[in-house]
């Protein structure tokens, strides 16, 4: 996230005609061969009473190639493609980019905040306990709690609830009920 950021705003300093309230999306390129991420020009474009592709490729043209373009991030090509512009950045720098990235942020790398905090329940495993465990148990374990930690460094406040069946505790209740009240008698 921090180096989208970065990324963002040194793009939009590149492009001081780029329309007011123009945030440029990054997606991925739909065939990596076009490079490593693509910003949609649309937007700006009808903006500016303007094509895509030729804004696309006037905006490609100003790009320094081979220079710092942003958080050590340094361009190794650029494109246009349709109303995309597309950007492949040199490998060693991407690498030094991101392992910096991860140092500095610790376990929370990654981790995006989505719109409203939020209150998720997730639970996981139970097994039915009349049956041996196996691992496909253990495969469900490992899906809860990854989406729960996932949500977490998202931002949301999340409930674990991580059962062993409705089994036992009805076998809980039925005891209570049934046996206790027999020894009572």
């Amino acid at each position: 996230e921090t180096i989208i950021k970065e990324l963002r705003t040194a793009l939009l300093a590149r492009f001081p005609d780029s329309p007011d309230g123009f945030e440029p999306a990054f997606t991925r390129p739909p065939d990596p061969a076009l490079g490593d991420l693509a910003v949609a020009v649309f937007a700006a474009a009808k903006a500016l009473g303007r094509t895509p592709q030729d804004l696309a490729r006037e905006w490609a043209e100003r790009l320094p190639l081979g220079k710092d373009l942003a958080g050590g991030l340094v361009l190794e090509s650029c494109s246009a493609t349709g109303g995309f512009l597309n950007l492949r950045f040199d490998t060693r720098s991407l690498n030094h980019a991101v392992l910096t990235s991860v140092a500095r942020d610790g376990h929370v790398y990654g981790g995006l905040t989505m719109g409203t905090v939020i209150r998720v329940m997730v639970e996981y495993s139970s097994p039915n306990t009349n049956k041996p465990l196996h691992l496909g148990h253990i495969r469900n374990n490992v899906i809860g709690m990854s989406l729960s930690n996932l949500l977490e460094v998202s931002g949301h406040d999340v409930i674990r609830v991580n059962q062993p069946g409705l089994l036992m505790p009805l076998l809980a209740a039925g005891f209570a009920a049934f046996f206790l009240q027999e020894l009572l008698d």
